[in-house]
């Protein structure tokens, strides 16, 4: 039985994700970066670990929606954004690997996790709590 509006609510809470995780792509594939290095925890892991962070909140809140229209816990939500930020994390440092000029490191990927670890756990103690 399909719930009315169903469908728009999906996609009102989906897109943001779709949409930022389309930025990290198009971001990721730009050759060559402009920022300086400036040591190994420079503002380029901020950066990662703040846009993988955004990425957490908006597949944590298309998730968390669509399980509710689903009657899935709130906890599934939770792991199944966990799951995809750090798969689309590591996707994103493999598919850098083939930019040219841009290096893949695990250091970004710790970053990235960084972000998504602070985000879900933040969620964990605030929003699973009720």
């Amino acid at each position: 039985m399909e719930i009315p509006g169903e469908k728009s609510l999906q996609f009102k809470y989906i897109m943001p994700a779709v949409a930022w995780a389309m930025v990290i792509f198009i971001a990721s594939s730009i050759q060559g970066t402009s920022l300086p290095d400036l040591g190994k925890w420079s503002a380029d892991k901020l950066i990662h670990s703040g846009v993988f962070g955004i990425l957490a909140v908006f597949s944590f809140i298309a998730f968390r929606h669509y399980g509710a229209v689903k009657s899935k816990s709130l906890r599934w939500g939770w792991t199944m954004s966990f799951i995809f930020c750090i798969m689309y994390a590591a996707s994103d440092e493999i598919h850098q690997m083939y930019v040219p000029n841009r290096a893949s490191e695990m250091l970004d990927f710790l970053a990235d996790s960084i972000g998504i670890v602070v985000v879900h756990v933040y969620t964990l103690v605030f929003r699973l709590k009720a």
